[in-house]
């Protein structure tokens, strides 16, 4: 299924059992205005607590002329269309030992030389790129923004709040089965080595 704003709207609105919408521009209902309002904050929660798949790249960053005061040889903005950075890795590899340096405002700082192969959580303005779990959870984190103001009870908040616990869940087990594919496995007949 191919997602956008007003499925997903729509999700939420599923599950505070109320009625859908058509558009998210229409300033006559309060469930559209509530859900134009959620939206853009409760994706960009979302995509930030969790390395989701779907929102992960990888780009490589020189190093700004300007080094830091102290503590560290090298400072490296974040790319522009980045949400957060994911803790570099040497070589840039996902699985790879990490590199000494920390994180100050939209900077990495460290000792690690240019390029500094990183990965990071995009930005995702685009709903036809989420996948179904992404697309779920932020339905159920605008369900919980919402749910008050649509419904005038706080227990669809509390089921809404619930709901996207367990995606979070799933998401992590489903990243968990997919992780394992990633890495590997030398055998001896492609090393060469002689096993005792």
């Amino acid at each position: 299924m191919t997602y956008s704003v007003v499925s997903i709207c729509n999700l939420a609105l599923q599950m505070l059992d109320a009625p859908g919408i058509l558009n998210i521009n229409d300033k006559t209902t309060k469930r559209a205005r509530a859900c134009k309002r959620a939206y853009g904050p409760a994706r960009d929660e979302v995509v930030v607590q969790y390395e989701w798949r779907a929102a992960r790249t990888r780009t490589t960053l020189a190093p700004e002329t300007a080094a830091p005061l102290f503590g560290w040889a090298h400072k490296y903005a974040w790319p522009a269309d980045c949400l957060r950075l994911l803790r570099p890795n040497a070589g840039g590899r996902w699985n790879g030992p990490p590199i000494a340096g920390e994180m100050e405002g939209r900077y990495f700082l460290t000792d690690a030389g240019a390029p500094l192969k990183v990965w990071y959580l995009k930005y995702m303005t685009d709903p036809s790129e989420f996948d179904p779990l992404l697309a779920r959870a932020i339905a159920a984190r605008i369900a919980a923004d919402i749910g008050r103001e649509v419904t005038g009870k706080d227990r669809y908040v509390q089921i809404a709040e619930a709901r996207f616990e367990k995606i979070l869940a799933a998401a992590q087990k489903t990243d968990a089965q997919h992780d394992g594919v990633e890495e590997p496995v030398d055998s001896q007949w492609i090393t060469g080595r002689e096993f005792d």
